[in-house]
């Protein structure tokens, strides 16, 4: 019934929400949502609108996609931010489908709250702005540190609404880069074992913007275990995000 799409790495019209009506079957009063530009969080914009969606309309079913092409904006002058991100960023392409609970079978879990906060004078901290050769990436190296000092007090948000304590939960966590992974982790107290989803993606992807956190969750989701698993996602801004799931 309603398609969302997120991309930061090409825009054009007719879109690609439109060109996926055709090419996946469906009908043509899917409604429809782009979400352009926001950076490696977007996929927790999806996903929260894709609540938003079934907590308004119980019958709905949602696809979310995900497509991020990073490499389109490959830069090739030899600068410190452009070295890091043409290293750290791949391309990638992930999607979800939502149902209100029971709606459809085997699913990997619910939803059960989401969070967002800007940190204050944080706008120079990470951009991504159109230059003379394309996008340009720029990325304080105090980025880690921020996210390290600001992550207790955003996960207590995120977790009282869901009536959740730390312990209780798993993670999946958006690896941005090794160190947000070393910094998040130390500020959370998390175990190896607790970040090894996120750090198996970030080896063997690379950081796929708004992607990547689908790519994270699907691998802690099917994990045997029940409970809860809290996703962690920043970007631009600086942009803090999360969701708890709960697992079926």
């Amino acid at each position: 019934t309603h398609l969302i799409f997120t991309t930061c790495t090409g825009l054009f019209a007719p879109g690609p929400d439109i060109l996926l009506l055709g090419r996946l079957g469906l009908g043509p009063r899917v409604q429809r949502a782009v979400l352009g530009f926001m950076g490696c969080y977007a996929g927790f914009n999806g996903l929260r609108m894709a609540g938003q969606i079934l907590g308004a309309e119980p019958e709905a079913v949602v696809l979310q996609v995900c497509v991020e092409l990073c490499s389109l904006h490959f830069q090739k002058e030899a600068l410190p931010d452009f070295i890091v991100a043409n290293s750290l960023f791949g391309d990638g392409a992930a999607a979800a489908v939502y149902a209100r609970p029971r709606r459809l079978k085997k699913g990997l879990g619910d939803l059960l709250a989401t969070h967002s906060r800007v940190e204050n004078d944080s706008l120079d901290h990470m951009s991504w702005r159109i230059g003379p050769s394309g996008f340009e990436m720029r990325l304080d190296r105090e980025v880690p540190a921020r996210l390290k000092t600001a992550a207790p007090s955003f996960v207590g948000e995120l977790l009282e609404k869901a009536g959740l304590k730390r312990e209780e939960s798993a993670w999946a966590i958006h690896p941005g880069g090794r160190k947000i992974v070393d910094e998040v982790q130390a500020a959370l107290r998390l175990t190896d074992s607790q970040v090894l989803a996120s750090r198996e993606v970030l080896k063997a992807c690379g950081n796929m913007s708004s992607a990547t956190i689908l790519f994270v969750l699907d691998r802690e989701l099917r994990r045997a275990s029940k409970g809860a698993v809290t996703a962690l996602g920043f970007g631009p801004g600086l942009t803090m995000e999360g969701a708890v799931f709960s697992r079926p």
